[in-house]
């Protein structure tokens, strides 16, 4: 997942330029092709990564228990 924004502000005769980029690895069960984002009011983004119930790793740990 790529995450890229840039924003432009004038003022006068100064210009002010600003960009941001991050990668994100996502684990392979997140269905991909069902990814979803949206941006606030408040300029918030918010990415949704599925995972399709046929693929939720079980995750089994063990506790040791000491007296």
């Amino acid at each position: 997942l790529l995450v890229q924004a840039s924003h432009v502000e004038n003022s006068g005769r100064n210009q002010t330029n600003r960009e941001y980029m991050r990668e994100y690895v996502l684990p392979d069960w997140v269905d991909v092709d069902n990814l979803r984002a949206k941006m606030s009011e408040d300029s918030t983004l918010t990415v949704e990564a599925p995972i399709p119930h046929d693929r939720i790793p079980i995750l089994n740990r063990q506790i040791k228990i000491t007296q």
